[in-house]
């Protein structure tokens, strides 16, 4: 199916070729609708996802679809913010999880957005839930996880753990082909070195923008070359 492979390349960060893989009913079908509202999430354009996302994780016949959906309202509203609107449909989609990865995507979910409402507790469960159900040859769920590892690491004020994990994140990216991955773990590992007083920050920024710009990821494109600004100002 094209749906599929949308999905993939999607995934990939390739998000011209996604969406011209589907043809025009695929386009209007669930399925297609997820690969959409992922690429709009990916992308930055965060209003857009919520707006074909929900819809999806409230009614989608298919439970696959419902719980990708969950996943991804939640990380467009933490982007927003918005934790708690978050968390609860990462909670959803833990209800919805019928695989290891779909539950380990979930609790990684739920993970950030106890990050984002300043709970290193139950950052910390969560975390170590998604380990648990986490198959280690999962890459995209390992990076994300290890994101989530950078976020509480920075948190709790330890940036040389926050690097250690963000610097796995960008292998795993990097051996997966997962472009907007990479550009994402490359900010995630600026910001560690950053907070660390490490002279290689801001020429990690950069390439995390440079990569972002390159793919169509705005929404890390920008947080990359703002904190870059403010370093190279101070």
């Amino acid at each position: 199916m094209s749906t599929a492979r949308a999905a993939t390349l999607a995934l990939a960060g390739r998000f011209e070729a996604a969406l011209a893989a589907l043809t025009p009913s695929e386009t209007r079908s669930e399925h297609g609708r997820w690969v959409r509202a992922y690429v709009a999430a990916a992308r930055g354009q965060l209003r857009r996802a919520e707006q074909i996302a929900e819809p999806l994780a409230r009614a989608a016949t298919d439970r696959s679809v419902r719980h990708a959906a969950c996943i991804t309202l939640g990380s467009s509203l933490r982007q927003q913010g918005r934790h708690r609107e978050a968390s609860a449909w990462d909670r959803r989609a833990l209800n919805l999880a019928r695989t290891r990865s779909e539950r380990a995507h979930a609790l990684v979910g739920l993970a950030a957005d106890a990050v984002g409402q300043f709970d290193v507790e139950t950052c910390a469960t969560r975390l170590s839930e998604a380990v648990d159900a986490a198959a280690r040859t999962d890459l995209r769920v390992q990076i994300r996880i290890d994101w989530v590892r950078t976020e509480h690491a920075l948190l709790t004020r330890r940036p040389s753990i926050a690097a250690r994990a963000a610097g796995r994140a960008l292998d795993r990216s990097r051996r997966a082909r997962l472009r907007r991955h990479e550009a994402k773990s490359l900010l995630f590992l600026g910001v560690a070195l950053a907070e660390a007083r490490h002279p290689r920050a801001i020429a990690t920024l950069e390439r995390a923008g440079v990569l972002a710009e390159r793919i169509g990821a705005r929404a890390i494109e920008r947080v990359a070359r703002s904190v870059a600004r403010r370093l190279a100002r101070a």
